[in-house]
């Protein structure tokens, strides 16, 4: 996870660099995988926004059993390819949104 420029400094991270607001399951502790990171915590679920999603990261998230979540779509477009990819819940944005 990345600190916002704005609390550069007064945000502490421990001594091999891990993010505090992970709750201790920082991905960086589970070998970079996000989805192994969300499990240990007890997640079931890993929700994205849509420009976060790609093939690899959606391996990683269904390798660690998550169902994948999707907001932020606003094109038809973007619906298509998280389907695609395996997404099983989307969260639209706009209004005049027709078939797929």
């Amino acid at each position: 996870l990345v600190v916002p420029r704005a609390l550069e400094g007064r945000v502490r991270r421990d001594a091999q660099g891990h993010s505090p607001w992970t709750d201790g399951f920082d991905p960086l502790r589970f070998e970079g995988s996000l989805g192994r990171a969300i499990a240990a915590h007890g997640g079931e679920m890993a929700s994205l926004h849509v420009r976060d999603i790609d093939a690899p990261t959606m391996d990683d998230l269904l390798a660690a059993g998550l169902e994948v979540a999707a907001w932020g779509l606003v094109d038809p477009a973007d619906v298509r390819a998280m389907r695609d990819l395996g997404v099983t819940s989307l969260t639209l944005e706009g209004p005049n949104w027709g078939p797929f």
